[in-house]
């Protein structure tokens, strides 16, 4: 009796084995496992340790499109779909690798957006990555590939059910993690899918929470805490300041002004900021007669997010891909803008194309009059390094421009040179670095050879006619996630050495006096200070404030950064960083951690003594319950600001 229900059930499960049923399950359980594998890689490798919802999610969504492909009969469009499948999984591994090579923080959803600039980064990008990662996200594809089509699944009856299963446990996830507290976490926003975006979160969330909006602009005095004599806040029109008198007091002084991004030039290199050996010989002579600006930050980490805060004195869209892709026609008021009224003509130069990531169409309608670009420029006559003509070539075609330019002019210039750590550069002497990987003495050597272009061309203006009325800044818009050995074992220092750029400024002796400052600032403090060093009031936009308005205490001053969607902040010597990995806890001995964000995204806040970049320093707990607070409320209202601000146009009027 019993033997012969033990050959019952085994024929029942011989059966079940044999079955379409199991043949589905055993390959979809493949399939979730690959995925889950491949995502969880993903989140370790590139995402600090620190495994999220994000995760689960993404292989839903996923296991999504492997129901919807299993679910063709023909076998023709089948294998068409499963390899587009597969072509997408491969593309979406190499992305985000991409991706976190150039910023060091996790892909935002939103980075569609981006797929119109494929073309043009592709080829330098794919260089950034390693052999391993590059096989594993073809291997790893290719196998899901495998499952796919090793057996057709013939009964599809249950199949647009599980579909839908799947569709309703992705977006609830979404929505749960929309619904939490807003802002607890700008990383929760950033991989929104837009259905959800649409609606839910635009029509929901930020309708409920205008009142929010409303309530920053009306206490805007609490988030610039600058010197605002002269000026009087519009209500009802967004962040907009006036001034108070139409009459201007004082004669604007109508220097010409160039600006200089240098591409991914960072304040650690700079000898004249104690860097020993240094990678900017050239610049260090002439930062001797410059004002020199020793704490001084990058806001993001792109040179579109470093654009709109220098030419527009706001934060870059926090929360995904930059404001010139989510809305570059957004309402502001730039520096720019400003100059044109003031009798100025407006000029932008880049050896690259103006069309990447929607400049040409941010720029036309913030002010720029005239775009010079790759396609404007004459063709390169010697060779091109990274993504085009060298930066000693632009710079001459530049100055052939600028030097009889009609005045007073605004003109700013973005090195090009220095934005592919792997690019080879001219024989030329070179600084051989202390320590550090060959990716790393690439790039130091990129920083040497910007150094030589920038610094021959501000010589040239300052012998010209020009110097007497002209004020020349240079700035780094952003750093690169290459750093010395040991640099690269302190996180606290990798973060530091990432946002601290350059910053110095040359002029007539009458406004600018050269020596250290050690006012703390960052790009969106660059407008507002070249109206204060020229007089101009003017309505404004600004988020920023002067560097020169010694009206504003030094612990009052602070900076916000963000590391893609990874906020920051630093208020006088305090600061505010979520955990950056595990080795973080080793480094902040006296720090104390505090949950800000959410359960898992722990938040540090310290108090530093010393000089964080060269390694002289020694961090403290906050003790203050309060300030802490108040810390953590500063940066998720700046958060809130911007996000609002970009998505509803809102800058210049309450929406």
């Amino acid at each position: 009796m019993i033997l012969e229900r033990i050959k019952a059930s085994a024929q029942i499960v011989r059966k079940f084995l044999k079955s379409d049923l199991f043949a589905f399950i055993l390959r979809f359980a493949f399939a979730a496992i690959f995925v889950f594998s491949s995502v969880l890689f993903l989140e370790t490798r590139f995402s600090r340790g620190q495994t999220r919802w994000d995760a689960v999610i993404s292989v839903t969504m996923i296991m999504m499109l492997f129901a919807l492909v299993d679910w063709i009969s023909n076998r023709i469009i089948k294998g068409l779909l499963a390899a587009f499948l597969g072509a997408f999984l491969i593309f979406f591994h190499l992305a985000y690798g991409l991706y976190y090579r150039f910023f060091s923080c996790p892909m935002p959803f939103d980075v569609y957006r981006h797929f119109g600039d494929i073309p043009e980064v592709g080829g330098y990008g794919m260089g950034l990555l390693s052999l391993k990662d590059t096989i594993i996200a073809i291997i790893l594809p290719l196998i899901l590939l495998t499952g796919i089509v090793l057996r057709p699944f013939k009964n599809k009856a249950r199949l647009p059910l599980i579909i839908i299963v799947l569709f309703v446990i992705i977006t609830t996830g979404w929505i749960y993690r929309i619904n939490r507290p807003l802002f607890r976490s700008v990383r929760d926003l950033a991989v929104l899918p837009d259905y959800i975006h649409r609606l839910v979160y635009w029509h929901c969330t930020f309708g409920i929470q205008r009142n929010k909006y409303t309530t920053i602009v009306n206490n805007i005095n609490d988030y610039i805490p600058r010197h605002l004599a002269g000026y009087k806040i519009v209500k009802g029109k967004g962040i907009m300041l006036e001034p108070v008198d139409s009459i201007q007091k004082e004669t604007p002084k109508k220097y010409n002004i160039i600006l200089i991004l240098m591409e991914s030039v960072r304040a650690y290199e700079c000898g004249f900021l104690g860097a020993n050996p240094s990678y900017t010989p050239a610049l260090d002579e002439l930062a001797k007669n410059a004002r020199i600006f020793t704490d001084f930050y990058a806001n993001g980490s792109q040179t579109v997010r470093a654009e709109i805060s220098c030419l527009c004195s706001v934060y870059c869209n926090p929360i995904g891909t930059p404001t010139y892709l989510v809305n570059p026609t957004v309402k502001l008021i730039s520096l720019p803008q400003i100059l044109i009224d003031n009798g100025y003509q407006t000029l932008w130069f880049s050896a690259f194309t103006a069309s990447f990531h929607n400049k040409r169409t941010f720029l036309s309608r913030h002010g720029i009059q005239k775009i010079y670009d790759r396609d404007t420029l004459p063709k390169p006559k010697q060779p091109e390094i990274a993504w085009g003509m060298n930066d000693c070539e632009f710079f001459d075609n530049v100055w052939d421009i600028i030097k009889d330019a009609n005045e007073p002019f605004f003109a700013q210039l973005t090195t090009l040179s220095n934005h592919v750590a792997n690019s080879i550069y001219p024989v030329m002497p070179k600084t051989k670095p202390e320590s550090g990987t060959k990716e790393y003495t690439r790039y130091v050597n990129g920083t040497y050879y910007t150094d030589f272009a920038v610094a021959g061309f501000v010589t040239k203006v300052l012998n010209s006619k020009l110097a007497a009325n002209t004020v020349v800044i240079i700035t780094g818009d952003h750093g690169l996630w290459i750093f010395p050995e040991d640099i690269a074992k302190d996180p606290v220092r990798k973060v530091e050495t990432y946002f601290r750029v350059p910053m110095c400024i040359w002029g007539p002796p009458e406004v600018i006096q050269p020596g250290y400052d050690q006012t703390l600032g960052s790009h969106v403090d660059i407008s507002p200070s070249l109206l204060d060093i020229m007089n101009i009031k003017a309505a404004n936009t600004f988020l920023g404030q002067s560097l020169f308005d010694s009206d504003v205490k030094p612990e009052d001053r602070y900076v916000a950064m963000f590391l893609g969607t990874i906020p920051m902040l630093r208020k006088g010597n305090e600061f505010l960083m979520p955990e950056m990995g595990k080795k973080i806890k080793k480094t902040y001995v006296k720090a104390e951690r505090m949950n800000a964000y959410s359960k898992k995204d722990q938040t540090y806040f310290y108090s530093v003594d010393g000089d964080i970049l060269r390694g002289n320093y020694t961090t403290a707990a906050i003790p203050d319950d309060g300030e802490r607070q108040h810390l953590s409320n500063l940066l998720n209202d700046i958060v809130f600001l911007t996000v609002y601000g970009i998505y509803f146009d809102a800058y210049m009027g309450i929406r």
